[in-house]
Order: C-alpha cells, then sequence, then structure tokens
C-alpha cells in the first residue's frame, strides 16, 4: 500500500505539469518543453516538484502511458472516472506485479547470458561456486589473504552487464568481510594484497529478488565488479 501511495503523489506531480494548457491559456509543446519563463509562481513551483519526481517515476514505473495516466487523475478528481477505487487498485497492483515478473525474469536470463560469455573469455576463470572472474593485477601469491572476518583496504567499481557504472570507492575504503555481500566475500577472501580481478557476481550472491530497493539494482541483476585488495588490516591468511 506505501508503494501505490508514493506513485499516486509521484502522479500528482505529474499530473501538475502533464497538461497541455498553463493557467494563464498558453499551450505548451511537449516535445519541445514546456516554456517555465511565462509561468506564475504557483505553476513554476508544480513545475519544479515534476521535474524532481520525474527519475522516480521512470524506475518505478517504466512503461507507464502518460496519457492514460493524467486522463485517469483528470476523471477521478472531477469525479467522472471510468473505475471506482477498489477496482483501480486491483488493475494498478496486477500490472505491477506482471511487470515486476517478467522484470525477474528477464535479468535472471540476460545475467546468465552474460555471464556465460564472460567465462567463455581469454583468461576467465570460476570459483569453486561458479563466479566468473580474470585477474588483472598479482600481488605476491604468498601474500596475505582475508577471512570472512577480517578487515580489508580496497579499491573497486561496480557496473552493471550493460557497463554503466553505478558504483566507485574512487579512493581505498576500508570495512569488514561481513559487511559486503556473499559474492565480494567469496571472490576476495581468495585474492592476496596486490591482486586485482574483476569478477561476474550472479544474483543470487549480490542482493537477489529484491534488488536494492531504491531502484539502482534491480531484481536479479548480475553485477560486475572490479576489486583490487590494498591491505588486509589483521593479517588474516588462509
Amino acid at each position: 500500500m506505501k508503494k501505490l501511495l508514493g506513485i499516486v503523489a509521484i502522479g500528482t506531480a505529474v499530473a501538475l505539469t502533464g497538461c497541455q494548457k498553463t493557467d494563464n491559456g498558453q499551450h505548451t509543446d511537449t516535445a519541445k518543453g514546456t516554456p517555465v519563463a511565462s509561468m506564475n509562481e504557483q505553476e513554476k513551483a508544480s513545475y519544479a516538484l515534476g521535474v524532481l519526481m520525474a527519475d522516480n517515476l521512470k524506475t518505478e514505473l517504466p512503461t507507464i502511458q502518460l496519457n492514460s495516466f493524467t486522463a485517469g487523475l483528470n476523471d477521478a478528481y472531477n469525479g467522472h472516472s471510468g473505475m471506482n477505487a477498489e477496482e483501480s487498485k486491483t488493475t494498478f497492483l496486477n500490472f505491477q506485479h506482471k511487470t515486476y515478473q517478467e522484470t525477474v525474469d528477464r535479468n535472471l536470463k540476460d545475467g546468465q547470458d552474460f555471464a556465460d560469455k564472460f567465462a567463455k573469455e581469454d583468461g576467465a576463470k570460476k570459483t569453486d561456486t561458479g563466479i566468473a572472474y580474470k585477474v588483472l593485477a598479482s600481488g605476491d601469491a604468498n601474500g596475505p589473504q582475508p577471512t570472512d572476518s577480517s578487515n580489508v583496504e580496497v579499491t573497486y567499481e561496480g557496473r552493471h552487464i550493460d557497463g554503466k557504472v553505478f558504483d566507485s570507492s574512487k579512493e581505498p575504503v576500508a570495512f569488514n568481510m561481513s559487511q559486503v555481500i556473499p559474492g565480494w566475500r567469496e571472490v576476495v577472501k581468495q585474492m592476496h594484497v596486490g591482486d586485482e580481478w574483476e569478477a561476474v557476481i550472479p544474483a543470487n550472491k549480490a542482493y537477489g529478488e529484491q534488488g536494492t530497493g531504491e531502484g539502482t539494482i534491480g531484481p536479479n541483476e548480475t553485477l560486475v565488479f572490479k576489486i583490487k585488495l590494498l591491505k588486509v588490516a589483521d593479517n588474516a591468511q588462509h
């Protein structure tokens, strides 16, 4: 229900900006953008809210039909909607569930296909549980390796399988191994200080079917990490 209410809040912002005519009667060209300079204070505030909400709307409902959406909002506001509240809620939630499941299934398949292709590339190897990786640089083969409870210092970059970077340390960061996703823990435990690996982490060893919740990482997403192990603070070794 909170999700639904959140979408309604976003929708309100879109409705404020989605009209084809401003209060002063000026028509807008949605293909070229709205002439903000000619708006009054209330119109500008409403438009600004729509801009701020736009990315959330795209993330939550990328397949939304804006014309139908704004028509439903305007009809309900004016008291002549084609659905009652219960029908609207059921229709929306059924569609949301269907599209979510399609995303879950598609991400799982795309991730598996990507991992299979990566594993066939020159230099690619696999861990005992099947995580594909490449050794980009090697440290001392007799140097320290982390354990599940080690404190480590690393640099890293996280990418989606389409190559888009979603996170990067830029500078060295320190953390305990218990704080990271299972795939990270499994990979880093096999590295020595000075090693740099690129690893493909499947969803079941990353953020699973739930993703991260805020949209950065979707459900069942396979992730690609480049990790360089700089230090094992407690010098724990296997």
